[in-house]
């Protein structure tokens, strides 16, 4: 089976609350150099070295760089085919959905040949 770490659940979660508090706390930092352009970052506890030094422009493409595997984890997509791969009940449902769509369009369209047939 040719699974990547991202096909576990709870590495997966991992990775995205480590992006989520990544990218919260480069947005906080935006925030407050954008702020108080003329604090120095150093003054602030617990702010990593690399961060310390960094101008607004590099934070904010930093924060950037974060998001988007982010986004790309936490979309509607990722979650169907995460939802596709993992739950049979899923699956089912949405199986049991499309069928129900192939009844209804079925019954639209011998609707639609009576009334032409009714109207003849």
């Amino acid at each position: 089976k040719n699974e990547s770490l991202l096909d576990n659940t709870t590495t997966r979660n991992k990775l995205v609350d480590e992006l989520f508090e990544l990218t919260a706390f480069l947005s906080a930092r935006c925030d407050e150099l954008a702020r108080h352009s003329e604090t120095i970052l150093s003054e602030i506890p617990d702010c990593p070295p690399e961060i310390q030094t960094t101008q607004l422009g590099n934070l904010e493409k930093m924060l950037g760089t974060a998001n988007k595997p982010l986004e790309k984890l936490t979309n509607d997509k990722m979650r169907h085919l995460l939802l596709l791969k993992n739950s049979e009940k899923y699956l089912d449902r949405l199986t049991d959905s499309m069928h129900a769509q192939l009844r209804l369009s079925d019954k639209m369209e011998d609707s639609i040949e009576e009334m032409k047939i009714e109207n003849h």
